[in-house]
């Protein structure tokens, strides 16, 4: 598993410094891409695209391959090459904690009695104790939930590749699992020269394909 944050600081400044690497990353989790649907998605000039995948490449987590001919489907299509961990700030969250003044932070009253400075000092101390130890038992369940996530991931990558014949039937699966199954349908008939009509079929059959040789198998 790669681990953005836990690799070195530097590969990490160079991803993390670009919002847009980091929704490519968002984007490839999903499921393989072509650069034209990475371009429109993102709105930025196919070129722009090639040069932030150049880096992510370089950093060894994204890759390409060339899938072999289906429908008439020759062009690179973009994948991650491991599970990926994001530990980033997104978009919206850049700099979420000094986006508050101090005067919005603190909303107890500031006026303590001399004699009781101390008593009130010691409590708020408890208090941070009290607050970081519950942080922390939240933070290690999140990371036992995004573990299991990762896990299921990788089952699922592995039980999809192994099941393919070819990228193209990957991204097919890809698609049909799909929460959002008419905007992927769509978004793949576009992107891949294909009717709605010709994209459902060609799911129809890798489905009934897979169905078959599980039954075969079984």
């Amino acid at each position: 598993m790669f681990v953005i944050n836990m690799e070195t600081y530097e590969k990490m400044l160079e991803i993390s410094s670009s919002v847009t690497r980091v929704r490519l990353i968002k984007l490839l989790m999903q499921r393989p891409r072509c650069l034209s649907e990475l371009s429109d998605i993102l709105s930025i000039t196919p070129q722009a695209v090639m040069k932030h995948l150049a880096i992510l490449k370089k950093n060894g987590l994204v890759d390409y391959v060339i899938p072999k001919k289906s429908i008439g489907l020759v062009r690179k299509v973009y994948r991650l090459v491991t599970p990926v961990q994001i530990s980033l700030d997104s978009e919206e969250g850049v700099d979420y904690f000094q986006a508050f003044k101090e005067e919005e932070l603190v909303k107890r009253e500031v006026n303590i009695p001399k004699e009781r400075f101390y008593d009130v000092l010691q409590r708020l101390e408890d208090e941070k104790f009290d607050l970081e130890r519950r942080l922390k038992s939240i933070r290690n369940k999140e990371i036992r939930i995004i573990k299991e996530l990762l896990n299921l991931e990788v089952l699922e990558r592995q039980m999809i590749r192994k099941a393919s014949n070819t990228t193209f039937e990957e991204i097919l699966f890809y698609t049909s699992l799909s929460p959002e199954f008419e905007k992927e349908l769509d978004n793949l008939s576009r992107y891949f020269g294909l009717s709605i009509d010709a994209a459902k079929k060609a799911i129809k059959n890798l489905l009934e394909k897979v169905r078959s040789k599980s039954i075969l198998h079984s």
